[in-house]
This record gives structure tokens, sequence and C-alpha cells, in this order.
């Protein structure tokens, strides 16, 4: 069935991935809707050919994050609150229900779209790949060492380990982009409020883990956030000083207008 709708099909290779984790994936991605995370477009089919498995997805024209930064090297405050803000957006909603993601790392990590903005781009983005995500539940302990080496909270390999692994990860991807590759940390030429939230993110414990709230509220995010309002404030502002002024020409165009009438006609 045609659509006209540009499509994203991911190839799975059933003798290499057990089917769990494909049925995982599936169930992932139906019932979870939300801005931020990739969605299974709205005429999909999954069938079977030569030991294969399809999904078909929303397509991300730019790619992943990772490929993004590898090309075009590491972002500016503004842009890496920009994309971490709709990140913490997904792993909330995710973790709301009642699933840890597992594998959020800068490849799983999809550019539907890019905009240029005065303090920097905008990049939207999609969460992706939930092959590895597994339901969770307040209290519970998750055993299974999964994930992509650089991202993985410590606990992942001690296989005992909750929802604030997928913060840790987040740390990762808030590195990469401020840092320009992926970890272990090295923090060259990153400000101190991102190297602060880094730390906070990728903690060794999950006790001393901000959390993702808490990553809202960073002096960091905070940054960003005034300069949007800024932005925002300066083009109002610079709106009514055009039409002061364009006011103010107009009023003086009228005054030329009669006093010459009175110098030349009057007199």
């Amino acid at each position: 069935l045609s659509t006209g709708k540009e499509v994203a099909v991911k190839r799975i290779d059933t003798s290499k991935v057990p089917s769990n984790r494909v049925e995982l994936e599936l169930d992932a991605l139906k019932n979870l809707r939300h801005p931020s995370i990739v969605d299974i477009v709205e005429f999909y089919e999954q069938f079977k050919e030569n030991g294969s498995q399809y999904i078909v997805m929303e397509y991300c024209k730019h790619r992943s994050l990772r490929d993004y930064v590898k090309q075009n090297g590491q972002l500016n405050d503004y842009s890496a609150a920009h994309v971490l803000r709709q990140l913490v957006a997904a792993t909330k909603y995710i973790h709301e229900n009642g699933m840890i993601h597992r594998d959020i790392s800068s490849g799983n990590v999809l550019i539907s779209d890019i905009r240029n903005e005065k303090f920097g781009k905008k990049l939207k983005v999609k969460l992706s790949d939930f092959g590895l995500a597994t339901y969770f539940y307040a209290g519970d302990i998750a055993r299974t060492m999964l994930g992509t080496p650089g991202y993985i909270a410590p606990q992942v390999f001690g296989k005992k380990y909750d929802q604030k692994a997928d913060i840790f990860s987040l740390g990762g991807i808030l590195y990469l982009m401020l840092a320009g590759k992926d970890p272990p940390l090295k923090f060259d030429n990153i400000s101190p409020e991102g190297v602060t939230l880094i730390k906070e993110m990728m903690q060794p414990t999950e006790e001393s883990r901000i959390n993702l709230g808490g990553i809202t509220m960073s002096s960091f995010m905070r940054k960003a956030d005034e300069m949007d309002l800024h932005d925002r404030t300066s083009w109002r502002g610079q709106s009514k000083d055009g039409f002061k002024q364009s006011s103010y020409e107009v009023f003086f165009s009228i005054f030329k207008i009669f006093f010459y009438f009175f110098i030349f006609v009057l007199n």
C-alpha cells in the first residue's frame, strides 16, 4: 500500500538476534507515543523473508546524532541543551510507562529536523532502537548486562541497576555533544556548567546520580532557557522599536509638509 510517505526500514537478522528482542522493540514502539520517540508508520507491517524481519518506521532524514557530530563537530551549549531537553522528556515518558531503554547512545538518537537559530542550531531528535528495552517496576532491579560501551552505567556491569542507568547514558550523550567525541571523559573546551552536569549525570553510584527533574533545573539547562527567553524578548523589543521608529519618521514627514506649507504658501 503506497502512502507517498518516506519511511525507514530496519532489517533484523533473526539468526543473530533473539526473537524476544524483536518482540520487545515492537511492543515498545507500538505502545510508546511521544514527539521525541521514533514512531511506527501508520501503515505498519512486520514480515519475514529469508531469516530476516523488517520494521517499517518513521524516517529521520538527518541520520544519527553521532553521525552529525562526527561530520560537523561539537555542539555549543545552547544546541546541546535543546537536544538534551527532548531526550530527558522522552526518557521521563519511557520511565513513567514502566520501562528502561537500556541502550541510549548517540547512535540511537536520530535527527529529524535542523533549524538555525540566533544562538545556534536546533536539532529535533527522536530516540530509537528499543531492542534492549525492558519493563521495569518500582523496587525491581534489572540483572542483564546490555548496552553500548561508553554509555553504560557501572551498575549494568554488576547486573544490578534501575532506571537511573538511562540517566548515565544521557550524560554520555551530553559529553559527546559538547566534546565532539564519545566517552571516556576528558573535559577540554567544555563550559563549567556542562562539566558539572555531565559529572552529576554520570556519577558512579545511582544514589548520587542526578534525576531527570534535576537535569531540567540545572544551571546548564537554565542558561539555554534564558538565551531563548532573551532572543524572544529581543525580537519583541526590536519589533516595538521598529514600530516606534516608523511612527517617528511618519510624524516628521507630516511635520515637514506642514512646515513647508506654512513657509512657502502662507508667506
